[in-house]
């Protein structure tokens, strides 16, 4: 994932993006995305224009799991929380994804300068 900062002074970014599968409707699918914790989060100041990054992973699909225990769900977006935002982007998603509480296909790492 790609934060740019569009203002026009210098902003920070410091530990995780809140993820999650949406529906149509906006109502979550499944569980919000795990955190992986491998990387140690630390503050990116962006300049005006300037990019960080969080690493995400999808397990598309059935996250391994079986018919019956996937409850395979249409994902028309995913809801973005950049780190210390309570305002929600949505991205475009056009998947079917696991809509249990069981299953976990989705992770996201901490905001890092872009390398």
């Amino acid at each position: 994932m790609v934060f740019r900062n569009t203002g026009t002074a210098p902003c920070t970014l410091t530990g995780f993006p809140g993820v999650s599968f949406r529906g149509r409707d906006g109502a979550e699918i499944g569980n919000s995305a795990d955190r992986v914790e491998t990387t140690r989060a630390t503050t990116v100041t962006l300049i005006p224009n300037a990019r960080a990054v969080a690493d995400a992973q999808v397990l598309n699909g059935q996250s391994g799991l079986s018919d019956a225990d996937c409850g395979l769900k249409s994902v028309s977006f995913l809801g973005v929380f950049p780190p210390d935002s309570r305002e929600q982007i949505d991205v475009p998603w056009k998947v079917s994804e696991c809509s249990v509480r069981g299953a976990h296909g989705l992770k996201i790492g901490p905001v890092h300068p872009v390398r």
